[in-house]
């Protein structure tokens, strides 16, 4: 979950109470504006801490030990020009994690942090300091573990950051930036399942498969079967809440729809979400970090969405463009949703890579259609075929990848695209080849 960084603005970190205390999730809510004290109204989301109970809070943090005088532990993987806050499990209780940027991000920065706590039936103190006290970096604690502040500035090889705790019982903490930082773009609260969900479809049955920690020696050859009569699907993830969704092979006008509030662990029954106007020739997912989900499909040439917000999937609608026909579909989230067609143009029947905007308020005005820009294409005769489209995003950059068929003397088939879509701009994720059916892959 994230937010743009904001003079003063506060972030409350809310856990429930226990029992049991080891199984609490952490409620992270922002006011809508400093003062506005409107924390339950706008709840972002929940986050899961990391678990490293073997380990204390200073060893986790791996201070120096990979990158000079910076966080060099092995997750989660940091960002550039983002400030992080995640919780860790450690040994001696509960700790709070905020640190600045990532190690050789070019431009450095600086912020001033103020932790407010409340309710904490142990006394939080500072367990780590990135860089220590006096190295340019200067701290503030309360003795009771009440309140703590942090003043950093990082050099480009380095990051900042700063560790309290323990936290225990029905505690609240309190953060919020004194002065706008320097060098950062946004804040993000992390969780802690780092799950790898996959979905492919084999002879129209439909397999999920979850690998918690994926590493190389991970077993990636175990799925589970789950829904039979399936010729397309598409997987969404806001935080630990997960969507899938799947067109029915026997009836395809029908979209079905399952649900996960547990990064995948379990799954709801599959459910109709709606009915499409015609046979629905491909489908993608996209989400946003509150919760929010968009979901795209084709019927002939014309592209449809719905929108989850509020908790409620509004109408379907139908875009304002024209082509001649879509082969592929691809989203996903940064300022706006960003879309990837592939398709033949609508007078020549030029195969066409294009990219779009469904608007949500910063490049493109809120649930509106942008025009068809041109990524790719080529002329109707050249024997190409473009389908099979794949997006993922890291808020700051993009990965596309989509499939080039060719189908005169000596066909091919092959994945095309650039490095980064023109549309916004993150690091490579799985992309589906373009002679088999697609894997849809939902990294968390």
């Amino acid at each position: 979950m994230r937010r743009l960084l904001g003079l003063a603005v506060w972030l409350m970190v809310l856990a429930p109470a226990p029992p049991p205390a080891d199984a609490a999730r952490v409620r992270v809510s922002q006011e809508s504006r400093p003062g506005a004290e409107d924390f339950a109204q706008n709840v972002l989301g929940h986050i899961d801490p990391l678990s490293a109970r073997e380990r204390t809070a200073a060893e986790f943090y791996a201070y120096g030990e990979i990158a000079s005088y910076s966080y060099s532990g092995k997750q989660p993987r940091l960002r550039e020009d983002t400030s992080h806050l995640f919780f860790v499990r450690a040994r001696g209780g509960l700790a709070l994690f905020i640190v600045q940027d990532k190690p050789n991000n070019p431009d450095g920065g600086t912020a001033a942090v103020r932790i407010e706590v409340t309710g904490n039936e142990q006394t939080a103190r500072i367990l780590v300091q990135d860089d220590p006290d006096g190295q340019r970096d200067t701290y503030e604690e309360d003795p009771q573990g009440r309140s703590f502040g942090a003043w950093h500035i990082w050099n480009p090889c380095c990051t900042d950051g700063i560790v309290t705790g323990p936290y225990a019982g029905g505690w609240k903490i309190y953060v919020r930036f004194l002065e706008e930082p320097g060098g950062l773009r946004e804040w993000i609260a992390l969780s802690a399942d780092g799950s790898l969900l996959r979905l492919r479809i084999d002879a129209n049955t439909l397999y999920r498969q979850r690998v918690t920690n994926p590493t190389q020696g991970s077993d990636f050859s175990s799925w589970t079967n789950w829904r039979s009569t399936t010729r397309l699907s598409a997987i969404a993830a806001a935080g630990a809440e997960l969507r899938a969704f799947a067109v029915d092979d026997a009836t395809p006008t029908q979209i079905y729809e399952s649900l996960s509030t547990d990064s995948g662990a379990t799954w709801s029954a599959w459910s109709l979400l709606l009915t499409a106007a015609g046979t629905v020739a491909t489908i993608a997912a996209a989400a946003k970090s509150n919760g929010t989900f968009l979901l795209l499909w084709s019927v002939d040439a014309t592209l449809y969405r719905a929108k989850r917000s509020g908790g409620a999937w509004g109408a379907a609608g139908a875009w304002p463009n024209t082509v001649n026909s879509i082969t592929g579909v691809a989203a996903a989230y940064r300022n706006d949703w960003n879309i990837i067609l592939t398709g033949t143009e609508a007078t020549t029947t030029n195969p066409t890579v294009w990219q779009l905007l469904y608007g949500d308020g910063y490049s493109q005005p809120a649930d509106t259609w942008s025009a068809l820009t041109i990524i790719q294409p080529t002329s109707a005769g050249a024997n190409v075929v473009f389908d099979s489209p794949a997006l993922t995003t890291d808020l700051g950059r993009e990965w596309l990848t989509f499939g080039e068929n060719y189908t005169g003397a000596g066909g091919y088939n092959r994945p095309g695209g650039p490095t980064t879509s023109a549309t916004s701009s993150t690091q490579p994720g799985e992309s589906p080849s373009p002679s088999t059916r697609p894997i849809t892959t939902s990294w968390r």
